[in-house]
This record gives structure tokens, C-alpha cells and sequence, in this order.
């Protein structure tokens, strides 16, 4: 999940430094990588295990068909930004980031922790 906040990261900071084939091709990768991360996010939690540091929360599996409804979306949607991206489509690729972040934080709101409540999810861990 970090790579994917990476990616985005990287594909705004191209955005704002300018168009042009080589900042297009970056972009185009980077979405690339994206949506094979995005295919990847239910395997990670099929197992039905919230092993390690992680914010995700036991919803995803009360509500798997949505979980993976997000992650195909969020991968539908990094995959026509690559498309944008490597069709130079300047306006394309910037109402992509805005699916893209629509489609991450979508899934972040129902399935993750927020922040705050984390440390005291991490101590109720402890204690089982």
C-alpha cells in the first residue's frame, strides 16, 4: 500500500512539472505499476489475517465483494490513466488522479482505521 501512496505522489509531482513525452511516459509507468499493485490487493488479504502493522480493519472480509469491487476499480481507474498518459491527454491525465484519489480514498474510508484509533487498536492487540 505504501508503493501505491508513492506512485500517486510521483504521478502529481510529474503532473506539476509539466507535460511532454518524457513526463507522460513517467506517468504512464507509474500507473502501470499502480494498477498490477491494485490487482494484487485481495490476495493480501484473502487470508483473513491483519497480520503486522497494517490500518485495514475486519470489514474487508465482512464486506469482501466491496473490497474487491474497490480494488478492481482502483486498478480500472490507474489503468486509463495510464491510457491518458500515454495518449498525452494533458486534461485526461488530471481527472485520472482525481478518479485514482476518489477511487483510493473510497476504499480507505471503509476499510481502514483512521490514524488516532490505531495505536489503541494496536494495544487492545497486546492484550488478547
Amino acid at each position: 500500500m505504501r508503493s501505491n501512496s508513492a506512485l500517486l505522489k510521483r504521478i502529481k509531482i510529474t503532473v506539476q512539472a509539466g507535460s511532454g513525452i518524457g513526463p507522460m511516459r513517467q506517468i504512464k509507468w507509474a500507473a502501470q505499476d499502480l494498477a498490477k499493485n491494485a490487482r494484487k490487493i485481495p490476495g493480501a488479504f484473502k487470508h483473513e489475517t491483519l497480520s503486522g502493522v497494517t490500518r485495514g480493519t475486519e470489514k474487508i472480509w465482512a464486506k469482501w465483494g466491496g473490497f474487491v469491487k474497490n480494488a478492481a476499480n482502483l486498478a480500472s481507474s490507474a489503468e486509463l490513466l495510464a491510457l491518458a498518459a500515454d495518449n498525452q491527454e494533458m486534461s485526461g491525465v488530471k481527472n485520472g488522479i482525481k478518479t485514482l484519489g476518489a477511487n483510493c480514498g473510497g476504499c480507505h474510508k471503509a476499510f481502514r482505521v483512521k490514524k488516532k484509533r490505531r495505536k489503541k487498536m494496536a494495544k487492545m492487540k497486546k492484550k488478547k
